[in-house]
């Protein structure tokens, strides 16, 4: 899940700037400690993007996460980047 956390910042940061989401390494690093992959079904694909010069990695299928800690702050406070 970090991976895809960290994709979406880069994306985001590109798009909008650095601006709207400043404290992203406190939500990399909240990612990386409490969100868990629980169920997984898919596989990985290659493809290439228009104007691209190699081939891009993708997942095609389903992922489901949780959140998990024993203190409750530390799951409801994720959102306050």
């Amino acid at each position: 899940m970090d991976n895809i956390a960290r994709s979406t910042i880069n994306y985001w940061v590109r798009v909008f700037g650095d601006g709207y989401f400043r404290d992203w390494p406190r939500f990399l690093r909240w990612v990386y400690n409490y969100v868990y992959t629980s169920d997984i079904y898919g596989r990985a694909v290659s493809t290439r993007l228009p104007n691209s010069e190699g081939p891009q990695l993708g997942f095609i299928g389903r992922a489901r996460y949780e959140i998990r800690s024993r203190r409750e702050d530390r799951i409801t406070s994720s959102g306050r980047c």
